[in-house]
């Protein structure tokens, strides 16, 4: 992922996958807000932004390969400015 004004350094991201059934997938990309360090055993919100999403596929592993492609371009627009 490309750090910029709207994700500084140390921001985290994840790939996360939602599905209906086995046959229908949608993976995304999230960001987490910057937070205090917790502690073990500590609760910590899961609220999260979705960066981008694929379009349903049939397995998460071409719902990643979707979202690579995806983000690639959106770096690729990032970059050239």
């Amino acid at each position: 992922m490309v750090y910029g004004d709207n994700y500084p350094a140390g921001s985290v991201f994840d790939a996360i996958s939602t599905t209906q059934d086995p046959s229908r997938c949608i993976s995304h990309v999230v960001v987490y807000p910057k937070t205090k360090p917790y502690a073990a055993g500590e609760v910590v919100s899961g609220k999260c932004t979705v960066v981008a999403s694929s379009i349903e596929t049939v397995s998460v592993e071409s719902g990643y390969k979707f979202l690579l492609e995806r983000l690639r371009r959106m770096a690729h627009k990032v970059l050239r400015k």
